[in-house]
């Protein structure tokens, strides 16, 4: 009876160990707040993605991993992929872009990818992605 008393013990001591270093960490992510205007974002209206969007339910988030070493430094983009969610059909795809890949970054000409963040945050890079592979990205994590 003892040791049935002490592994109870034991087991939710490891529940609440690993619940509080949960909670712990979830109040370290930090949130930023960007535009949603498709204007600032790089979305062309002419391509008419709201209604794409709706018949096809696709979702695009990009997802950032910085070469930052703490908060305050401003940080490049060391990996961007782009996580696709296809509502209709049930599937997720994950697409990566290299970092060096060259492209046009707005107001501030030919330059890699992974400069973009650099530059302007995630409302810059996103604008970036979707400008030069013609996508309507509107959410993104960081990392």
């Amino acid at each position: 009876m003892k040791k049935r008393n002490i592994a109870i013990i034991v087991v939710c001591a490891l529940i609440l160990g690993v619940f509080l270093y949960g909670y712990s960490y979830l109040n370290d992510i930090k949130t930023v707040k960007i535009s949603k205007e498709d204007k600032d974002l790089g979305i062309k209206p002419k391509d008419n993605y709201k209604e794409k969007d709706k018949d096809n339910k696709v979702i695009n988030i990009a997802l950032f991993g910085g070469d930052g070493r703490d908060e305050k430094d401003v940080s490049r983009s060391d990996s961007i992929m782009i996580l696709s969610i296809d509502k209709a059909n049930k599937k997720l795809k994950l697409s990566s872009i290299m970092r060096d890949t060259y492209v046009d970054v707005y107001g501030h000409g030919m330059t890699k990818i992974n400069h973009a963040y650099a530059y302007g945050g995630p409302e810059l890079a996103i604008r970036t992605l979707n400008e030069n592979f013609n996508l309507n990205i509107r959410d993104y994590a960081f990392v």
